[in-house]
């Protein structure tokens, strides 16, 4: 599904553009003039080596930071003019094939139609191209960024700058994701099960109002932007317990006041100032004595729970993105499971059919992958398909669970309610 609205720069909110009046409009309000994010085109030349070279270093350009090319509305001087349309005869096409084959690494760009009401033959291409993971990206045996009067070429050291900060940025994602679990307020002598770590962060600068001083609580917000009901324990509708947390809006499914003898449906939630959302459940793996009230005994992969609490999350990311950060770009999405070596899926703790299950061949799954926000918003469960594949194929329950269109296809589980 094509995404309706376009990053437009990190002080602006995420602009819907699907119809012609929209676009019109957007332009006398100078919302498209040329910026660092924006670039206007009333019209792309007839394909040639040169032309498409051009065109190639525009969208690695916008690969940095992110945002939007526009083809068939006037450039006054990087002001917004008149939106004429342009010949699209075989342009979506030609965009595609310069972003994959004449940019190193190939470019993902999304790419929406506006006909023009009174010509078939014309209309506006909106080319939107996030921040990617792998920018900068090279044209022509250089490298692309942009700045305040449009595209320019980078030079070494900032080539260098640009690509150490990615790296790190990608590093620091997963440390940051492991240490996840020290905020979890349960003893290491009384922990019996597996817990989930999910991170979300987003690949460009938050701007927007601090999450703490929005007035509700973290369980208002996260619960508004989860479009189903959660059936596994722990679910998000526990997070009834607000926390006072430096970093933002934060909640658990127990008390401040409380100590942990156990991590039975323990969930920590967070919505941080800058944006990074976060969710730890104890309900990584789950026993039979947590429902029967008999002695433990073995542990099972409660892989309904993960891919529904996962689901949770990249809704929630979607929603908060669009919604209340006025953000479009890309997010980093990460999964951590542990305590996972030799422990088998639920499914083994009914298997009608006599198969043997083994358990997961390593001590932890960790998983991080990159999304629009469009696709968290209208393909959210490819976004978990993503995330969550490996992990279900070591189980050796892939199949049970992907692909899926409603997340409400996971109850059945262990842990249902």
């Amino acid at each position: 599904m094509i995404t309706e609205s376009f990053y437009l720069g990190p002080t602006r909110r995420p602009v819907p553009l699907t119809s012609w009046d929209e676009v019109v409009s957007a332009a006398q309000a100078g919302v498209l003039d040329e910026t660092q994010w924006v670039e206007l085109k009333q019209d792309v030349p007839a394909s040639s080596k040169s032309a498409n070279l051009e065109l190639a270093k525009d969208l690695a350009s916008l690969s940095v930071d992110g945002g939007l090319l526009v083809i068939g509305v006037a450039d006054a001087d990087r002001k917004a003019g008149d939106v004429v349309g342009a010949r699209l005869q075989g342009l979506e096409t030609r965009i595609d094939q310069v972003a994959g084959g004449q940019i190193t690494p190939p470019l993902s760009v999304t790419i929406v139609r506006v006909d023009h009401p009174d010509d078939d033959e014309r209309g506006v291409l909106l080319v939107g191209v996030p921040a990617s993971p792998d920018a900068p990206h090279m044209v022509d045996g250089a490298y692309w960024a942009r700045g305040a009067t449009g595209k320019r070429r980078l030079s070494d050291p900032e080539v260098r700058r640009l690509m150490t900060a990615r790296q790190a940025q990608t590093a620091g994602f997963e440390t940051r994701l492991r240490a996840m679990a020290e905020d979890f307020e349960i003893p290491a002598l009384t922990r019996r099960k597996g817990h989930v770590y999910l991170l979300a962060e987003p690949l460009a600068p938050v701007h927007a109002q601090p999450a703490a001083g929005h007035h509700e609580t973290l369980l208002q917000m996260v619960t508004s932007a989860v479009r189903f009901r959660p059936q596994f324990i722990p679910t998000i509708e526990s997070l009834t317990y607000q926390r006072a947390d430096p970093d933002g809006l934060a909640a658990t499914s127990f008390p401040p006041t409380e100590q942990l003898k156990q991590d039975l449906y323990a969930l920590r939630g967070l919505v941080a100032d800058d944006g990074q959302i976060a969710m730890t459940s104890s309900g990584g793996t789950t026993d039979p004595s947590d429902f029967n009230g008999e002695r433990p005994s073995q542990q099972f992969v409660d892989a309904g729970h993960i891919l529904e609490l996962t689901h949770c999350l990249a809704e929630i990311t979607g929603h908060l993105s669009s919604e209340r950060f006025s953000y479009g770009g890309p997010w980093r999405l990460g999964v951590r499971v542990d305590r996972l070596y030799g422990v088998p899926a639920t499914a083994a703790m009914d298997d009608r059919m006599g198969r043997r299950f083994a358990g997961y061949p390593r001590a932890e799954f960790v998983r991080v992958v990159t999304a629009t926000t469009g696709e968290l918003v209208s393909q959210t469960p490819d976004v978990v398909g993503r995330l969550l594949e490996p992990l279900l194929r070591g189980l050796g329950v892939t199949s049970q669970y992907l692909p899926y269109t409603d997340p409400r296809s996971f109850a059945g589980g262990a842990s249902r309610r």
